[in-house]
């Protein structure tokens, strides 16, 4: 008896408790699910190997000692940014952990090529910045946000390519479409919550892309998230995360981007060339032979983004890399904002109208004169229906800080000039 106690602290190692079930790290540092019958085995096995054999009562008294010293309160398997085990100051268990690509010297020119045709040379740092923190962070299960990738293009470009056979398989090898979760049909998210990539791809005209700025916004400033699994509490869980986004470049297709005013650094907003792939073509040989070429290579371009050296010009005190916004695409993007329609609609009616002064007006002035020409009144409405929302949206001008739109405090009003 006095052997068994005197063992019995190696012998419940790695084990814990949650009812109904125990879990026990097994030889592949994945830890398993079983119950009691199973349990009450291998702790017999384990007390016979260390050289004493257990009765039933001692048996009992380890297993009520799993249950109440080794308990856990949730189960998060492929928890981003942490190894299997529990993770510390917690009663969370990790079961099974995402693990990072193994550098290894290597020629990984396929991949470099892939990139620089799909960005060029100028977008191209930001990327490699952006790819090497991550890779870090994963590495060392560091829980360090990052900025959303967006990259928009023609289509075909090998945009989606890029997305789930580079960034992917470096991200873990796991990816999770967050964009059910955003528009609102669903408040369940524990899928996101398995992967560090957060993937989009050519999903189109969003409801709100007021969700989208906010879900942007989240996953590049915080580190922790609201994860809600079915049937269970939601509970704020500190996570890696990196989200990317592809879209062609049709209005319907660029409103998957949401409103820039607010998201400054915390974005990448790339624009896209076509890629001249290896093993060209759609069909299924082809496919697979272009997706092995890929994978053969990661290895070696990990090994890549490690010697890399992220330029002293670039470097962010928060992100580690800048934020990126192509001007063009951003232009693009921008067009679809409503304060861009308003600003658009007061163009309009200068243009029909070239004696209005647009010096020192106020929102009310300004919707009122719009509001004038009846062809613009259905479009007005739209974007603003009352002289309060044209200042709000005048005010969203004034803050893109490109002095199209000033405005100036006389008097306690608000008085806006538009060059």
């Amino acid at each position: 008896m006095h052997c068994f106690y005197a063992c019995a602290p190696n012998i419940t190692a790695d084990v814990y408790y949650k009812h109904p079930n125990f879990f026990l790290l097994n030889g592949a540092s994945i830890y398993t699910e079983l119950g009691r019958t199973d349990i009450t085995t291998i702790l017999r096995q384990r007390c016979i190997a260390a050289g004493c054999t257990p009765n039933k009562k001692e048996l009992r008294e380890a297993i009520a000692q799993i249950a109440e010293n080794q308990a856990i309160n949730k189960i998060y398997p492929f928890l981003p940014g942490y190894p299997v085990g529990l993770i510390p100051g917690t009663r969370i268990l990790v079961p099974i952990a995402l693990k990072p690509i193994q550098p290894a010297s290597g020629d990984c020119s396929l991949l470099e090529h892939i990139l620089l045709e799909l960005l060029g040379p100028q977008q191209l740092p930001f990327l490699y910045g952006w790819l090497k923190i991550a890779d870090e962070c994963f590495r060392h299960h560091n829980t360090m946000p990052g900025q959303v990738i967006v990259l928009a293009g023609p289509q075909h470009a090998g945009k989606t390519f890029v997305q789930e056979h580079i960034f992917t398989p470096i991200l873990g090898g796991q990816a999770a479409d967050p964009y059910r979760f955003i528009i609102g049909p669903t408040e369940f998210n524990a899928h996101f919550f398995q992967a560090i990539h957060l993937m989009m791809s050519d999903q189109k005209n969003p409801r709100n892309r007021e969700d989208l700025r906010e879900f942007f916004r989240d996953v590049a400033s915080n580190e922790s998230g609201l994860l809600h699994a079915k049937n269970k509490d939601a509970g704020t869980v500190k996570t890696l995360r990196r989200m990317t986004i592809s879209c062609n470049l049709a209005e319907k297709d660029l409103a998957i981007v949401p409103p820039l005013d607010g998201l400054e650094d915390k974005v990448m907003l790339f624009k896209c060339e076509h890629v001249t792939m290896p093993f060209p073509g759609d069909e299924i040989a082809q496919r697979e032979a272009r997706a092995a070429a890929v994978k053969a290579k990661l290895a070696a371009f990990v090994d890549r983004l490690h010697d890399h050296n992220i330029p002293a010009d670039l470097r962010h005190p928060r992100y580690g890399i800048k934020g990126f916004k192509h001007p063009e695409i951003a232009k693009l993007v921008r067009q679809l904002d409503k304060e861009q329609e308003f600003l658009e609609l007061i163009r309009e009616r200068k243009r029909n109208n070239p004696g209005w002064i647009l010096t020192d007006l106020t929102a009310g002035e300004i919707y009122n004169e719009i509001f004038e020409q009846k062809s613009l009144q259905d479009a007005l409405r739209k974007c603003s229906g009352s002289s309060v929302s044209a200042g709000r949206l005048l005010s969203a001008l004034v803050e893109r800080k490109d002095r199209i739109v000033t405005s100036r405090l006389i008097r306690g009003e608000v008085l806006y000039t538009i060059n």
